[in-house]
């Protein structure tokens, strides 16, 4: 049998000891890890996290880190997915970049959270930092052409206009879809951010109501194709059902999208 004399054994156990006592001193040995918070305004392309340790590392430490959702979206308002970085022995810092990206919309700023996964060689003692997106665009200019009651007055009316001494009377025509859509156009051609309105009383005026129920008056703002169009009363005149084929007519164009709103109306059953 092979017996170990008690001095080697005593030997051992203080060998023992003085391995685990470097192990331990070496895990509470390692730097600490903090990632700080970070903003930027959104046309800059980028926010950067720093990353600080308490003292520079001996040997480089890498760095996993991922981003988050908070009121920020991922891939419409950052890039998402695992970032790394590495800090290189004897330093004490690094910078995590997050590209971001401007929608060019004054908004609300917006923020996400960004979170260390790993980071072998580093007692990481804050490892989610809150990324700040501040929006610069400034204040959102919305150009809004509007009209209403045309009451299926389809074509242009007549009308004279009397200058007197200066120039006599003479007659003009006037109004009429097909200036409405022109004028429409030209000024969609030279204004940003449009929001074309009709606020209603559409229908109900001449024989082209008379005799289409409102077909013709849908087909024609489809040229001006409005964004939105309200409720007025005289599109009830004919009742609820009526009221519902001229809204099926006026979204019966597929390249022209328009919402239509009220308020307090509450239809007749069926």
């Amino acid at each position: 049998m092979f017996r170990i004399k008690p001095q080697t054994q005593l030997m051992l156990v203080l060998i023992g000891l003085l391995s685990a006592h470097g192990a331990w001193a070496n895990k509470n040995s390692q730097p600490k890890l903090t990632l700080n918070n970070a903003s930027a305004y959104e046309n800059q392309g980028v926010i950067s996290f720093s990353i600080q340790l308490d003292r520079p590392t001996s040997k480089s430490i890498n760095i996993n880190a991922v981003p988050l959702r908070g009121t920020a979206k991922p891939a419409r308002d950052f890039r998402p997915g695992a970032q790394r970085v590495t800090i290189p022995a004897g330093a004490s810092s690094a910078i995590i970049d997050i590209p971001i990206f401007d929608n060019d919309v004054a908004e609300p700023d917006k923020s996400f959270k960004l979170r260390i996964v790993s980071a072998p060689g580093a007692k990481v003692v804050k490892g989610i930092a809150r990324g700040a997106l501040l929006d610069n665009d400034g204040p959102l200019t919305i150009n809004i052409l509007h009209i209403n009651d045309h009451h299926s007055h389809l074509q242009p009316d007549a009308g004279r206009l009397n200058l007197g001494t200066s120039g006599g009377a003479f007659d003009i025509p006037f109004g009429g879809f097909p200036r409405v859509t022109a004028k429409i156009k030209e000024l969609e051609n030279q204004l940003d951010n449009v929001v074309k309105v009709h606020a209603g009383d559409a229908i109900t005026g001449t024989l082209y109501y008379t005799l289409f129920k409102g077909q013709v008056d849908a087909d024609l703002m489809n040229t001006a194709c409005f964004d939105i169009f309200a409720l007025g009363n005289h599109e009830f005149d004919d009742g609820d059902a009526a009221l519902a084929q001229f809204l099926d007519w006026l979204n019966s164009d597929p390249n022209c999208d328009t919402a239509t709103v009220a308020a307090n109306v509450v239809p007749a059953l069926g």
